[in-house]
């Protein structure tokens, strides 16, 4: 609500970051278009999210609002203007620098999170299987054109 009431100056942003957040707001779509609006261009939003594999898992967790699919939320961000969007496991990098086992523990980690929630239904959800999505304002005139208001 803040981010959404705050008389900020269009284009005074170099990242935005909404970290647990975009499954709690009532509207996601105006929630993301202000974030466009509020970039520069080339700027870039960091959302991590919980992996909703199925609506019905909303249930389940009732402060939330919205479920997304990686699917789902490219979809958003790409309407929405932006470009680029990647999309990793949030927590779960690879940790080839410290060390072989410590490689091995993280994508043995990857893959139980992944099934946990695969057989669940997505409706358990665990902190460490949350999805990070980066996206980009496009940078010259395309910016200004893709979203007005």
């Amino acid at each position: 609500a803040i981010l959404m009431d705050a008389d900020l100056a269009p284009s005074s942003f170099d990242c935005i970051t909404m970290l647990n957040v975009i499954e709690h707001v009532c509207d996601p779509v105006s929630l993301v278009k202000r974030a466009f609006k509020l970039l520069r261009p080339g700027g870039w939003m960091a959302l991590r999210w919980p992996q909703c594999a199925y609506m019905r898992s909303l249930g389940y967790a009732p402060d939330h609002l919205h479920g997304f699919t990686g699917q789902s939320m490219e979809t958003l961000l790409r309407q929405t203007g932006f470009t680029g969007a990647t999309d990793s496991w949030a927590g779960m990098r690879k940790y080839n620098h410290r060390g072989f086992l410590a490689s091995i523990a993280t994508n043995i980690l990857k893959v139980l999170g992944r099934t946990y929630i695969s057989c669940t239904f997505g409706r358990y959800q665990i902190p460490f299987v949350s999805r990070l999505t980066l996206a980009r304002k496009p940078q010259g005139p395309l910016s200004s054109s893709v979203f007005k208001g």
